[in-house]
């Protein structure tokens, strides 16, 4: 089974029903919302189709089944909230009619319209889909006689990460900060959040398949790490946030009177996105470029110690954590309410991709950048 995921500008020849991921996800009519609520433990899984004899019925996402009696019978809260496609769709038809919805799931049916054939899951890039190893990898269960975990309770949280970076995706899933708060040991961390130590630690010794973000970054020369920064987490924030301003905008002009929590969303997210753009520019302008100087052997800077402007970064970071946070808390974690159109699901599910992006990109900086900047300064001095 193929665990790379299929390129977009390589399935001109394709139809869509080519690049489903296939049966597994699913559930039948006659399932409970206990039984969702278990799917939905991984992390990535946004949607979960509803059949009915083989044919599809509507779908649900983890907003659905939140206060839902377990003993619940899903089909009855199945909805259309996903676009469809015939399965002889050329691909890139499909794709640029989800594009349209700006949603990343697609339903893919029969030639009679009602039979499911498959799900396509395409990345928050829109530029690369899921293949059947990727999307089903979460539930791999340990090998029999698979060692006892080696991770401790007085491990600080960021340790995990920058010693697997693959744990991100687990401290996403239950709410732990990895990056600003990654000084944090992990038994602390967890009771903050009201959880059990040997809980997440179970969750963080399971098997992940990888991931494009999953890389190593401790060891690359500090001006590849720079450029990887710039090029990846800013490019895609100078990209996103303009066209994102618009949609919240749109959404809270369109449902604030329903929802007057999108009021707080649009305050809080345009005060965040002013946040994350002078920073980026501070970075880009001042610290990236003395970051590398240092690497090159260049000690002396106009605004002294390099740790001035990181300290500024930090406590920037601070703020921009503060501000995500209100955005989850106002969003009830970004899950969609039933009257939710697709303009507002898909703002949704970009604010929750910004904060991912966001929480990897602080770690780093924080855990990864800042202090190797830092120890190359006092190796200079």
């Amino acid at each position: 089974m193929s665990t790379v995921p299929r390129l977009r500008a390589e399935l001109a020849t394709c139809t869509i029903a080519d690049v489903v991921t296939g049966r597994g996800k699913e559930l039948t009519v006659a399932d409970t919302v206990a039984s969702a609520r278990r799917l939905f433990e991984n992390p990535s899984l946004q949607v979960v189709p509803i059949l009915q004899n083989g044919c599809y019925v509507g779908a649900l996402d983890q907003g659905a089944v939140s206060g839902i009696a377990g003993e619940t019978l899903v089909g009855g809260l199945a909805a259309d909230i996903v676009p469809t496609a015939l399965a002889d769709t050329p691909a890139s038809d499909a794709l640029e009619a989800l594009d349209e919805t700006g949603l990343s799931r697609l339903v893919v049916l029969g030639h009679d319209g009602q039979s499911y054939v498959g799900l396509v899951c395409l990345w928050n890039d829109r530029e690369h889909l899921c293949v059947d190893a990727e999307c089903h990898a979460y539930h791999t269960p340990l090998a029999k006689g698979h060692l006892m975990s080696t991770i401790t309770a007085d491990t600080h949280v960021a340790d995990l990460v920058l010693e697997q970076p693959s744990r991100a995706r687990v401290f996403e899933r239950f709410g732990i900060d990895y990056c600003c708060g990654g000084k944090t040991a992990l038994a602390t961390a967890c009771a903050d959040r009201g959880l059990e130590v040997d809980t997440v630690i179970a969750a963080l010794d399971e098997p992940l398949a990888a991931e494009a973000d999953d890389v190593d970054w401790t060891g690359v020369p500090i001006a590849d790490l720079c450029a990887h920064i710039v090029d990846y987490h800013h490019g895609y924030l100078h990209e996103e946030l303009p066209p994102l301003r618009l949609l919240v905008d749109k959404v809270a002009q369109a449902h604030g009177g329903v929802h007057p929590e999108l009021l707080e969303v649009r305050a809080l997210f345009h005060v965040t996105a002013d946040e994350l753009e002078q920073h980026m520019a501070m970075e880009e302008q001042i610290l990236f470029p003395a970051c590398v100087a240092l690497e090159q052997g260049v000690s002396s800077f106009p605004f002294g110690s390099v740790e001035n402007p990181i300290r500024m970064m930090l406590h920037e970071h601070d703020e921009v954590a503060a501000g995500l946070a209100g955005l989850r808390a106002a969003t009830n974690g970004y899950a969609p309410p039933v009257d939710a159109c697709n303009s507002y699901r898909a703002m949704l599910e970009r604010l929750a991709f910004l904060e991912r992006d966001t929480h990897r990109h602080v770690h780093e900086e924080n855990n990864i950048l800042f202090p190797r900047t830092v120890a190359l300064e006092a190796q200079a001095a």
